[in-house]
């Protein structure tokens, strides 16, 4: 899977949004007042009362990776700013048929080496 933006940004509130550029100055996460209201029985809706933008000055820029790594552990910020603006087919069915590569190479190896070991010791 590939990652759909260059770089991720975080504002000294903790927002973390992301970017095609390292030059981004301003944080531009909505934030969103709501109020609860009961609709019948078991029903609860939010109703959106105003919707600001944070505008702090950006104070830390990082690069993404380009593809997503199945052999490093990623921290959790990395992990969010990798999965925003991915598209639905690109998280459900990209991110399975990158593991079912992954995993096909694996065995593939696994299977070589237990081959050669076996080749190794027949040979002994």
């Amino acid at each position: 899977m590939k990652s759909a933006n260059e770089f991720y940004y975080i504002c000294p509130k903790g927002h973390l949004t992301v970017g095609l550029t390292d030059r981004k100055k301003k944080c531009d996460q909505k934030i969103q007042e709501i109020k609860i209201v009961k609709k019948g029985k078991a029903g609860i809706e939010k109703e959106v009362t105003r919707e600001t933008i944070c505008n702090e000055e950006i104070i830390e820029t990082h690069p993404m990776p380009k593809e997503l790594d199945f052999f490093n552990i990623w921290d959790s910020q990395l992990i969010k700013a990798f999965l925003i603006g991915q598209d639905p087919h690109a998280l459900r069915e990209g991110f399975l048929i990158d593991i079912q590569r992954v995993c096909t190479v694996l065995r593939t190896k696994i299977d070589d080496l237990e081959k050669q070991i076996n080749d190794k010791e027949k040979s002994e």
